[in-house]
């Protein structure tokens, strides 16, 4: 059995809902991008914001789940399709998922929220980043 820190959704994450993703498209972009697809039922009523992100379990280590959170590029309601550009910058866990994602797969269950406020909410911004805040910047001006 996990030992899950999040096996109650309390505190920052009470708004957020747990999704059975699959893997419908997985691409390479760059050498160092790739874009993932995913899919649920619920992604055709799911309300989404610029910015926001989907915190994905990669694995696990020992009895503990491995998270990571990346930034929904885009999302498709028609299909009930989420899409994911990541970017590859080293041999974490989060990375070893993403590069062996193929279609089909599924996934466990993923906590989905907005943490953050949005660029919207602000009157004036600026933003500065290396490559990993690439996607998100791009969701956020191109929603």
């Amino acid at each position: 059995m996990l030992d899950d820190p999040f096996a109650v959704l309390a505190g920052p994450l009470a708004g957020t809902s747990r999704l059975p993703l699959e893997v419908v498209g997985a691409e390479p972009l760059t050498p160092h991008m790739r874009r993932l697809q995913l899919t649920a039922p619920q992604l055709a009523s799911f309300s989404y914001a610029p910015g926001q992100d989907l915190m994905l379990l990669v694995g696990v280590d020992g009895n503990r789940p491995v998270r990571r959170r990346y930034t929904i590029r885009a999302l498709d309601r028609a299909s009930s399709a989420v899409t994911l550009d990541i970017v590859l910058h080293g041999d974490g866990p989060g990375e070893r998922w993403v590069r062996a994602a193929r279609q089909g797969d599924k996934t466990a269950q993923h906590n989905l929220g907005v943490y953050y406020a949005t660029l919207e909410a602000a009157e004036r911004a600026s933003a500065a980043g290396e490559a990993p805040a690439q996607a998100a910047g791009e969701a956020e001006v191109n929603p």
